[in-house]
């Protein structure tokens, strides 16, 4: 009897009170996959696969004796036929998910509606995706910064906010204001693949000479890595002006 009161009362409470994909907004009548609806959850492109160690886009193992270096190292014919004049100063990347469907409308809601309760969904992502790195050892997590106008326009930083988050499960320190944006850029989503996002994005970024991260791990957290350069910029910038051991990039998604 008093389990179909409470079934009942739950019934009820949804009427009223509708509990929406978090996504697309469809009415759900179950709690499932992280509060999204079967269809929406169903265009989630997870990063499974092996990935290439340096951008972080998925790859397919060849097998045959040529290849057998680049397996076993994991690294993209892209990434192995780059520009050699662009120094990686990134130990590696890794990304969630492939930033579309879903996954895009989610990230958009996150950073432009401040819908923040979808922080805890993207952590848990980040968390099965990059859970080696964010073990390393002396890790110091350090967000993306935005310019001042930005972030006085926008009311906070999307990748502070997953950190706090990160911390909250993880116990990883993270120092927030490491780096600054002293060039208000155009966003990196605004011009065009190649090098106008190298060039847009160069000598953007100091470091906050108040602290010491010698010899220290930093990770980088970010929403949406594309090209890499922005990620890229911040772990020059670290490595040189900071002397940091080693630089990783996290992020919810990689286009």
């Amino acid at each position: 009897m008093k389990i179909a009161l409470k079934a009942c009362f739950k019934h009820a409470f949804l009427l009223v009170f509708p509990i929406r994909c978090l996504a697309c907004k469809t009415v759900l009548f179950h709690i499932h996959n992280d509060g999204l609806c079967p269809e929406c959850w169903s265009n989630i492109h997870f990063i499974t696969t092996t990935i290439c160690a340096k951008c972080g886009h998925p790859i397919q193992h060849r097998y045959n004796y040529r290849n057998q270096l680049e397996n076993y190292r994991h690294i993209c014919n892209k990434c192995q036929l780059g520009k050699s004049d662009k120094v990686n100063y990134l130990d590696s990347i890794r990304a969630a998910t492939l930033y579309r469907g879903t996954v895009q409308r989610l990230v958009k809601n996150f950073k432009y509606d401040r819908q923040l309760l979808l922080r805890s969904l993207f952590v848990r992502w980040i968390m099965q995706s990059a859970r080696e790195v964010l073990n390393e050892e002396d890790v110091i997590l350090v967000p993306v910064p935005l310019h001042r106008r930005r972030l006085r326009w926008r009311k906070f930083n999307q990748s502070a906010a997953l950190i706090k988050e990160i911390h909250a499960i993880n116990g990883n320190s993270y120092i927030l204001d490491l780096l600054v944006r002293i060039v208000n850029t155009v966003p990196q989503n605004q011009v065009p693949r190649g090098e106008e996002r190298w060039a847009n994005i160069k000598d953007a970024f100091e470091m906050n000479k108040a602290y010491d991260i010698s010899n220290k791990n930093i990770v980088l957290i970010d929403d949406v890595i594309t090209t890499g350069a922005t990620v890229n910029e911040c772990a020059k910038v670290l490595m040189e002006q900071g002397g940091a051991k080693k630089v990783f990039a996290v992020s919810i998604a990689k286009t």
